[in-house]
């Protein structure tokens, strides 16, 4: 069940995709985090590599290795997944992708989230942008 403060009917259909978008940004930072995967193509788990979100096999310089998640990070993913199925049903979204987690591009379309995208966004919210401390990337 999606618990937040208003009722998905006060919120527009923009806004409940900028928040999504935001969870989903959140969720590949943990990933990166607590498994140290580095973020090369995409930054997801493929769907039919992810075993019970507990273990998944994930392919890294063309390499296939097997990731063991945590129970904080199968937690977050659980918790994504959950609210990405009630968000996509409210909004009457109907795109697929074959990974766990993504964005949504501004046509409602799902875009795999990759290193590069990654990166925009980690220089677009950094803050300390505007300073000598200013290219930070997502390793």
């Amino acid at each position: 069940m999606l618990r937040v403060a208003y009722p998905l009917q006060d919120w527009t259909k923009r806004q409940l995709i900028d928040y999504y978008n935001a969870l989903t940004y959140q969720l590949a930072f943990q990933f990166l985090i607590l498994t140290g995967v580095r973020p090369t193509h995409a930054l997801s788990l493929e769907k039919r590599r992810c075993y019970g979100v507990k273990q998944a096999i994930h392919s890294d310089k063309g390499r296939y290795r097997v990731i063991y998640l945590c129970d904080y990070l199968q937690d977050a993913i659980r918790y994504y997944l959950s609210i990405q199925q009630c968000l996509l049903t409210h909004l009457n979204i109907k795109t697929t992708s074959p990974y766990l987690w993504f964005l949504l591009d501004k046509d409602n379309q799902a875009l795999v989230l990759n290193a590069k995208i990654m990166r925009q966004f980690m220089q677009r919210h950094w803050p300390y942008r505007d300073t000598d401390i200013n290219n930070v990337v997502p390793y």
